[in-house]
């Protein structure tokens, strides 16, 4: 069985489009210091953006949190931040945050799986506690 992967995650626990997937994945992840000043930028020239938002793209395609670090990794070496507002005031998402957010929603979505195994699975009681007869 394939693995699921972030992007399926995130739609069956937010109940979203791709398209508002992409956009709360870049909230979620933008530098917290640079959230007033990325809104304003939104507003005017939301192309600044388009490389943090292929980067989403891609990182929705994760399965794990090993691939989601392969992913940051590959996007720091391969795509070099330039630029003052990207490189000095970090107006872009975070790497950090980026996986992050994926190590808690692969965890969430485990722990759900587990519990609805246990529901549909329940431990016979008289096995675990048999009776004083």
């Amino acid at each position: 069985m394939q693995s699921e992967t972030f992007l399926e995650i995130w739609k069956q626990t937010h109940k979203e489009t791709s398209a508002s997937f992409e956009e709360d994945v870049f909230w979620k992840t933008l530098y917290p210091h640079a959230q007033f000043f990325a809104r304003i930028v939104w507003r005017v020239w939301r192309g600044f953006f388009s490389k943090d938002l292929e980067f989403i793209r891609r990182l929705g395609a994760v399965t794990s949190a090993q691939e989601a670090h392969l992913e940051v990794d590959n996007e720091r070496y391969q795509r070099p931040e330039y630029g003052l507002l990207r490189r000095h005031f970090k107006l872009r998402v975070s790497g950090k945050r980026a996986i992050h957010l994926v190590k808690r929603a692969m965890r969430e979505r485990e722990a759900a799986l587990q519990l609805d195994a246990s529901a549909t699975n329940p431990v016979n009681s008289q096995a675990c506690f048999p009776s004083a007869s």
